[in-house]
């Protein structure tokens, strides 16, 4: 499938010895803002190539450690097991929404909520997780739909 441009122009040239794809995936992570995230499958899916497993490869073999890593998640919303806890640690420091427990009062869920958290680079700056803009009403906010009734 073929590569948008805008992100193969944003292919960071200081990420030497990578290939294009994974520069591509490490600079769309750097772009994931503090309290919002992606999924795998979501990353694969905004650059129209690799899978999630790629993805996934890129993130634990090619990261360095400022690749914000924490932000990317498996697509229910769970950290991957060998480095959950320090990931969740991370995540919660940049409150991130994590999903309802149904237990006790206090429990902490190990789950992200992805409705509120997950983020696209076609989002404007500066929305907040969960934010979303009324049914029906326009970037003006006028409430026009564009159908006359």
């Amino acid at each position: 499938m073929a590569r948008p441009s805008k992100y193969l122009d944003a292919a960071s040239s200081t990420r030497q010895g990578l290939s294009v794809f994974d520069r591509l995936v490490l600079d769309l992570v750097d772009r994931i803002p503090p309290g919002r995230v992606m999924t795998y499958g979501s990353v694969a899916e905004c650059l129209q190539q690799g899978s999630p497993r790629l993805v996934a490869r890129v993130m634990s073999t090619k990261s360095d450690p400022d690749t914000p890593w924490q932000r990317v998640l498996r697509s229910d919303g769970s950290c991957a097991p060998e480095v959950s806890q320090r990931q969740l640690d991370l995540l919660r420091s940049e409150n991130t929404p994590f999903r309802p427990t149904a237990g006790r009062p206090g429990d902490r869920s190990d789950r992200i909520d992805l409705s509120l958290a997950h983020w696209s680079p076609d989002d404007r700056q500066g929305r907040t997780p969960g934010h979303r803009r009324p049914r029906g009403q326009t970037d003006s906010g006028s409430g026009s739909t564009g159908r006359e009734g």
